[in-house]
């Protein structure tokens, strides 16, 4: 005769039947169909939560995380995690902007190298329109009648006296001491053209003589008097003061010799 109880069959003999007390031996447990169910249920709880604990150890060794202990649930490898993003968060900032300021270094230096190269340029250019401007209004100041050709003149002239620009680009002459000459009456710069005019006044032996007859000496001299204006102006270009020694021996020299107008 076969019993079953709940999801296990037994043989029993007739002879066991008619015994008052029957014994059921079998390995393994007996469950009411709840238990079963509830038994069921409470692996299935157990089973996730190992694959969970399993997903979490493999978490935590891939991002190399130092948990504490041996136990790895959500609230220890939260812990962890929290750990390694401040420590992590003290470093990598500073590296990061070592290298940003690296990066600005390098690009500010390329930047003032390029500027330097720029201005570099530009100045070239300045002075060379400048030099230029300068040739250009040597060339059209020299006599038509020198003793030596033109180009030897300029030459000359930039040698003997000192020109400069201002910020407009006119052009300055200056004293021996690289000051403006400057106008007696006025205090205004001295014109270029005029301290040129007056090179060729004082160093009459740039020029051809005049050609004339007897007595052409004496004209020359007297067409080559100065007004005082002009000898003052002269004598600034070769950096001699109104009140210097120079001026006073060259004004009584040129006054003996009548070179200069005396009112």
């Amino acid at each position: 005769m076969k019993i079953k109880l709940g999801n296990k069959t037994f043989e029993i003999s007739k002879e066991d039947l008619e015994k008052d007390e029957v014994t059921l031996e079998f390995d393994g447990t007996l469950r009411t169909q709840e238990e079963e169910a509830t038994f069921i249920e409470n692996h299935k709880k157990d089973a996730r939560t190992e694959g969970a604990e399993k997903a979490l150890r493999l978490k935590a060794d891939e991002l190399g995380l130092e948990v504490k202990g041996s136990k790895r649930d959500i609230d220890s490898v939260f812990k962890a995690y929290e750990a390694k993003i401040l420590a992590d968060a003290k470093i990598e900032p500073t590296e990061k902007l070592k290298k940003i300021q690296a990066t600005l270094e390098e690009k500010e230096t390329a930047l003032q190298n390029a500027l330097s190269k720029v201005s570099e340029k530009d100045n070239e250019f300045n002075s060379f329109k400048r030099n230029m401007k300068l040739d250009k209004f040597l060339d059209s100041s020299i006599p038509e009648k020198t003793l030596l050709p033109r180009e030897d003149m300029k030459l000359i002239l930039k040698n003997k006296l000192n020109f400069d620009f201002d910020d407009n680009d006119n052009i300055l002459p200056l004293d021996a001491q690289g000051n403006v000459i400057k106008d007696a009456t006025t205090a205004n710069p001295q014109s270029a053209k005029f301290i040129v005019e007056n090179f060729f006044k004082d160093n009459q032996q740039y020029l051809k003589p005049v050609e004339g007859g007897s007595g052409g000496g004496d004209s020359t001299k007297k067409g080559s008097k100065q007004s005082m204006d002009d000898f003052i102006a002269s004598q600034q270009s070769k950096g001699n003061g109104i009140n210097s020694d120079e001026f006073k021996a060259d004004l009584a020299a040129a006054i003996e010799a009548g070179t200069v107008e005396v009112e």
